[in-house]
């Protein structure tokens, strides 16, 4: 690999990657292992254990709560991931794009500068959770959800600095610091919850503590290792804001727009269906959040794989890249839908219980949208590594649409089979606009000439 530049690469859309001669490459079975080798295979790792304790988390909540307490966890839950989602685009997204860029001597001032753009974003959103929580207490709204969302605002610092911790190691490709920092907590909150279950004192805000505790101890265990320099620099603090900010305006808009219906669905269940019909949506998710272990562990390594692809190589290596990962998608994911509709209701009474049967073609539909998040997510990572945010604003308006469309037909009529009804249309649009948009916009990028 070439030597990067002494100075940060020209973010325009008109600068070409670099390029360099290549050997002739391993067969297609070799690139396919080679992908899931290594930092990939770790990734999926690390993706494993936070999984295993969202999913021990789950199963500890609907066997020792109730169907209710179930509901009111994922309602509340739904909150932390949009919170979460809004940071990764326009912290931890723009310097997992920019930092391959960018000369090592120049990195520790970087990751400062983000770093105070987190620790800002998470003063926002303590601020936005209390207006959310005073709102409903004023308003008498869902009363039962009013001390769990209190607890999440006094906790949600930590829980976003630990994802923060997460992805900027995956942008350096840190991921034994990654697996460290999950591993405690993982072991930290799951082995809180065990002796709240044993002592019959298992409620929604005491599990948010333990997570919240759980985040702290690793965070502070992250920066006593040091494993990633960082230099505060209040000079290059904005300037790097306005930076990112022109990758991360896209990113967020897609995000917001992308994420409204996952967020809403939730609520509009519980408002129309009840609490309990929530936490069958939440065992559904649950479930499907094995398969999801492997796609997000594999997107955390994917993202800046197919950036340094792009930067090292050209449209061409970026290309291998994605194609292998539709390939290890479609085998993995799609085998695990057909799995979740042969046995789906077997497999969601033996974890959950009786309460809960029937859900089985439910927990399928889910699972096929798992797939087709994937592949969304494939392309969309594409659009990233050539620097092409705001074109994934087209597919995330698209499939708000049809969610919003889909969820005022299904969802009163059929409640959760409906939300997943409506969440699988929704990604499957979106999977098939984001690889149009990705095709025209790589017949659109004109590399510049060779040197002589």
């Amino acid at each position: 690999m070439l030597k990067m530049a002494p100075q940060v690469v020209p973010l325009a859309s008109n600068v070409s990657p670099r390029h360099r001669e290549r050997a002739p490459g391993p067969s297609w079975r070799g690139r396919l292992l080679g992908l899931l080798s290594h930092s990939g295979v770790a990734a999926i790792f690390d993706q494993g254990i936070v999984s295993a304790a969202n999913f021990a988390t789950s199963v500890i909540i609907g066997r020792y709560g109730s169907v209710d307490d179930l509901g009111v966890y994922f309602l509340v839950l739904s909150v932390l991931y949009f919170a979460r989602g809004i940071q990764d685009q326009i912290v931890s997204g723009p310097y997992t794009i920019y930092a391959p860029r960018r000369d090592e001597a120049q990195i520790p001032r970087y990751t400062g500068s983000v770093l105070a753009h987190q620790m800002l974003f998470s003063a926002g959103t303590v601020i936005a959770l209390l207006g959310m929580w005073l709102a409903m207490v004023l308003g008498a709204i869902q009363p039962e959800l009013t001390p769990s969302l209190l607890m999440l605002a006094g906790v949600v610092p930590f829980l976003l600095l630990r994802e923060f911790i997460r992805r900027l190691s995956f942008a350096r490709f840190q991921v034994k610091a990654v697996i460290l920092v999950d591993l405690l907590v993982s072991i930290t909150q799951v082995g809180a919850l065990i002796v709240f279950a044993w002592d019959g004192q298992i409620s929604i805000p005491a599990v948010y503590l333990a997570m919240g505790l759980a985040c702290a101890v690793a965070a502070g265990g992250w920066f006593a290792m040091r494993v990633q320099p960082v230099v505060f620099s209040a000079a290059n603090v904005l300037t790097d804001w306005r930076e990112n900010w022109k990758f991360g305006r896209w990113a967020l808009a897609g995000q917001l727009v992308g994420c409204s219906a996952p967020l809403v669905l939730p609520w509009l269940v519980a408002a129309g269906h009840g609490a309990a019909a929530a936490g069958l949506m939440a065992a559904c998710n649950t479930l499907v959040g094995v398969a999801n272990t492997f796609v997000l562990g594999f997107c955390n390594y994917l993202a800046p794989k197919a950036a340094q692809a792009y930067v090292d190589g050209g449209t061409r290596d970026m290309l291998r890249v994605l194609l292998k990962a539709v390939a290890v998608f479609t085998f993995c994911i799609g085998g695990f839908s057909l799995a979740a509709l042969v046995a789906g209701d077997s497999i969601l009474v033996g974890v959950y219980g009786a309460d809960y049967a029937g859900g089985g073609l439910i927990f399928a539909l889910y699972a096929f949208a798992m797939w087709a998040n994937s592949l969304k997510m494939v392309a969309g990572n594409g659009l990233w590594a050539i620097d092409r945010p705001q074109v994934n604003f087209i597919a995330d308006v698209a499939s708000l649409v049809v969610s919003i469309i889909a969820a005022v037909i299904f969802v009163p009529l059929w409640g959760v089979f409906g939300a997943a009804l409506a969440t699988l249309t929704a990604n499957s649009l979106d999977a098939m606009i984001r690889f149009l948009v990705l095709g025209y916009s790589l017949q659109r990028l004109r590399p510049a000439p060779l040197p002589a």
